[in-house]
């Protein structure tokens, strides 16, 4: 595993910070020291790695970043101990392993898509069958009732005295900005909606290119698609 940059600060001023999982298990290095974080399924990346959050207010932060599916928070790392980035009102931008991310309500979306029709992935980690934990707190809300958001008590986030690893699906909403209006889908119907004058084309299109709404690389691409109208 790469050893990744040290974080000396204490609580980093701008950003309100909650410790949400004292208790470790996924390799990664600190300060030199080997730290293990729990439920390594969750995150979107392999590793923790070092990421810049552009402050509002134009100050570079630079932390060691991942992003946890299951709680759709972004989370960082920092003597030990991993944490919730809380306050995303205070945040334009982060940069983190070539790809770029904005707060959008209460979670972060990777922006795909930079065009006059630019393209959001909400990325969702949907626990599956019995290794479902119980939740401490609410849910998202394009959540259905197995994506799950929790609170932490006492320091631990999850009820798994005997669960040696999540059963975790990697699922997406998508968004797009159109007149100015962010719009939702997860389906071919549901997109072609956004566009009554384009529909036969965008139909052929996707019938074309065989594109599928499971796939983030299709969605993209017939997105950029839509921009060259």
């Amino acid at each position: 595993m790469k050893k990744v940059l040290s974080i000396k600060n204490s609580i980093i001023p701008g950003l309100i910070l909650l410790l949400v999982l004292p208790s470790l298990q996924l390799k990664a290095q600190e300060e030199g020291e080997e730290v293990v974080i729990k439920y390594p399924e969750q995150y979107l990346f392999p590793d923790f790695t070092v990421g810049k959050v552009v402050m509002k207010t134009g100050k570079d932060i630079f932390l060691i970043l991942n992003y946890s599916m299951v709680l759709e928070k972004m989370m960082f790392l920092q003597r030990g101990q991993v944490y919730e980035m809380l306050n995303y009102d205070n945040v334009d931008t982060i940069y983190l392993q070539d790809k770029k991310f904005i707060p959008y309500n209460k979670v972060f979306l990777e922006v795909a898509v930079e065009d006059k029709i630019p393209l959001f992935i909400q990325h969702v980690g949907r626990v599956m069958g019995p290794s479902k934990p119980a939740a401490y707190g609410g849910k998202s809300e394009l959540s259905s009732s197995t994506y799950i958001s929790y609170l932490s008590t006492a320091g631990e986030p999850f009820r798994m005295k005997n669960l040696e690893e999540l059963n975790l699906k990697h699922d997406y909403f998508y968004w797009i900005s159109v007149g100015g209006e962010m719009k939702s889908f997860i389906t071919k119907k549901q997109f072609i909606e956004f566009f009554p004058d384009k529909k036969s084309t965008i139909r052929q299109y996707i019938r074309q290119n065989r594109i599928k709404f499971d796939r983030p690389e299709d969605v993209k691409k017939l997105v950029e698609f839509c921009n060259s109208f």
